[in-house]
């Protein structure tokens, strides 16, 4: 038995000193992911004010996504419904997505208040961290800018 618990600890040990598993002061801590219906209601509210200003459908590739404590934090690519990068021809970023001052990225906050997602603020096509100062502004909670970034293999 005694064996069998330091085989345990060791493991755990590995993994901790791997990345596999995030510790805090208290202990394991939980990465904040977004279960599937908060996700789904995340992105379409994310989805509004990016579709308004670029005035086309806008799908998104999902690369970070944390929730927790009624916050929420997406950084995607957009991409059109058939899966191809967004066109900014026609809108008002034209001239900055023609001269390179403009990527496919798309990053939004967002505060769920009476059980509705709001978009607090986001960045349309950054080609710099425009959230690294979010969570101090907005006092977000810093797990949802540290969630795991995924693979981003589909459009949503």
């Amino acid at each position: 038995m005694r064996q069998r618990l330091t085989m345990r600890r060791r493991l755990l040990l590995a993994a901790v000193i791997l990345g596999l598993v995030p510790v805090t002061a208290s202990g394991p801590m939980a990465a904040p992911y977004a279960k599937p219906d908060v996700r789904r209601a995340v992105l379409d509210a994310a989805r509004a004010p990016v579709e308004k200003e670029l005035n086309q459908p806008v799908r998104f590739v999902v690369e970070q996504l944390g929730q927790a404590a009624g916050w929420a934090f997406l950084r995607a690519r957009m991409v059109t419904p058939n899966g191809r990068p967004i066109s900014y021809a026609g809108t008002r970023f034209a001239e900055a997505a023609a001269n390179g001052g403009k990527s496919t990225s798309y990053a939004a906050l967002l505060r769920r208040d009476s059980g509705t997602w709001n978009v607090t603020t986001y960045a349309i096509g950054p080609t710099d961290l425009a959230w690294h100062d979010w969570q101090t502004r907005y006092r977000a909670p810093k797990a949802i800018f540290e969630a795991p970034e995924t693979e981003g293999l589909t459009a949503e």
